[in-house]
Order: C-alpha cells, then structure tokens, then sequence
C-alpha cells in the first residue's frame, strides 16, 4: 500500500474512534436542539429547522478536526470540541476551528471580502450580508481535573499585549438533568468499567450499557443506536488498553535501563574505590620506605611508581 494511502487509512482509523458516541450523538439535530437550549434557555423561538450543523470535515493540523459545529440562522455558530484530558492549547485548536468556518461560510455564500462596502454584498441566497456569524465556544470536559470555566486564546501569549481574544466556556459535569451532563456520565460510566475490567472489552461493554440503561443514561440514543455505541465503545476500550500496554512496556524498559545504569555506577564506583585504595596503601608504603632510608630507585623498582612521583610524595 502507498504511504500517502497509509497515512489516510490510519488518520481515518484515529477519526472513526475520535467520532465515537459524541459526534453520533450530536450529529442528530434534536440532540443538538437539546444542546443548545440548554446553553441558550432564553430563545424559546428556535426550532430544529433554524439549526444547520456545520461541522469541520477535512482534515488539518495533522489529525485535528472540530468535533460539532453548527449555525443558529446565519447569525450565531457555535463549535463545540469533548476533551478528557485539559490543555490551553485546546484555544489555539479554536481559532483554527473559527478561521476555517469563517474561510468555509464565506466561500459558501459566495461573499466579497475585499470590497469597500459596509456590508459583504449579496450572498447566494439574495440576502445582503453585514456582519459575520457571532462565535460561541465550548469545551465539554469528561475528566477528573478541577479546571477553569473559561479558557482564553490570548492566554497562549508571553507578552503582556494581548492582541487576539478568544473565550471557550468550559461545561463541566452538572447533573444528568441536561444532555451535556448525561454525556459527561457517560464517559465516566465507560472510563470506570474500562478500568474494572481490564482486557475483557466484551463484558466492560456489557456494563457500561447496563448502567446507563439503569440510571438512564442517553437511555433513548442508546436504545436506538445500541449495537453501534458498542462497537465504538469496543474499538475505544481496544486502543486505549493498546496504549496504556505499550506504556506500561516502555515504563519497564525505562525502568530496566536506569536499574542497568545503577548496577554499572556501582561497579564503576566499587572499581575506583578499589584504586583508590591501593594506591593510597601504595603511597603509604612510599613513604615507610623513605623514613627508613630506601633509595629512590630501588623504591621505583620495588613499587612501580615513578621517580618523579616519589619526589612529590617525599616533598
């Protein structure tokens, strides 16, 4: 197989197990409704039709891609990235999200950036054009950390100038009354029988849908999807255990290799220790024989030890 072909069958590999349960879920427009409102409780107008998901597709920043975006009529796009593990560097990832979606909108509506006019002109739909679609952003976290509500773009500077803000919300676990606090549940439900069962996928699968279905759990979402979320939650469990396997084989030969190092320390410092001290006793015997008259030759002679050398000793 070519290796450019290679290289896309394993980014796509990464991709599908990325996807997994979140962007299955979200990708149905009532879940995304429900999402929404919950961020947005005060427009009781929305409806599903006035929701269009926009979610990034290609492929950029190596293996990065927007995990679910999607537009509230041309006026408001909301990106939204499920991360388990917490990095400021998750803000840099944003603004790539928001400038491709800004670059993606444009190009869709076929708008005019360079023109002199107040407005963007006349899109494809007859409309005319004034102003962007405002961004809200959000980093749902499914981990153990105690992290900020809020993580800024312009945090990433070193200088005290901050030319470029860009705010992401950080929604953390709030019950299981709302969408978004049944995911996290979710994702604590499956990383804890993960754990308890080790490399038996098969029966940490069977678990992790018994307990949602009892604390109703994405109860309606995994009765309908139910032989797909176990096949992604298989495919997750898989490589995760791949992983913390071949973590665990380098910890152990990191492990060897400084437990080899020690060893050769020791007998490096045994080795020196011993010369160390036969040469003092040699020194020791230096000095014995000139109190008792030696002649410097027949000392050299007697103990290998230079001329010279037992000049300085006899100084």
């Amino acid at each position: 197989m070519p290796k450019n072909n290679q290289e896309k069958e394993k980014t796509e590999t990464k991709r599908n197990i990325k996807d997994s349960v979140f962007t299955t879920l979200f990708a149905d427009p009532d879940y995304t409704l429900r999402m929404y409102k919950e961020m947005h409780p005060e427009d009781t107008e929305i409806q599903k039709s006035d929701i269009n998901i926009v979610t990034l597709k290609n492929v950029f920043v190596k293996d990065h891609f927007n995990d679910l975006g999607f537009m509230i009529k041309q006026k408001l796009i909301v990106l939204v990235e499920a991360q388990s593990t917490f990095s400021v560097k998750i803000a840099l990832r944003f603004f790539i999200y928001l400038a491709d979606s800004y670059e993606r909108f444009i190009r869709d509506h076929d708008l005019n950036v360079y023109s002199s006019s107040k407005s963007f002109g006349i899109d494809i739909f007859g409309e005319k054009v004034k102003y962007l679609p405002a961004p809200e952003l959000y980093v749902i976290y499914t981990g153990k950390e105690d992290v900020p509500d809020e993580i800024d773009f312009a945090d990433l500077y070193e200088s005290e100038i901050k030319p470029v803000s860009i705010k992401i919300k950080v929604i953390k676990s709030s019950g299981t009354d709302t969408i978004t606090g049944q995911y996290i549940r979710f994702c604590v439900i499956a990383d804890e029988e993960r754990i308890r069962y080790g490399e038996d996928h098969k029966a940490a699968v069977q678990s992790v849908i018994q307990r949602c279905k009892q604390e109703y759990i994405l109860e309606e979402f995994i009765r309908i999807h139910e032989s797909e979320v176990r096949r992604m939650l298989g495919e997750i469990f898989s490589e995760e255990y791949a992983n913390e396997v071949m973590l665990r084989g380098k910890e152990r030969e990191r492990l060897y290799e400084l437990n080899e190092a020690e060893k050769r320390g020791i007998e490096r410092g045994e080795k020196r220790g011993i010369e160390l001290g036969e040469k003092k006793a040699v020194i020791e015997m230096v000095k014995t024989m000139i109190k008792n008259n030696a002649g410097v030759e027949e000392i050299s002679r007697f103990t290998g030890i230079t001329v010279e050398e037992i000049r300085k000793i006899a100084e």
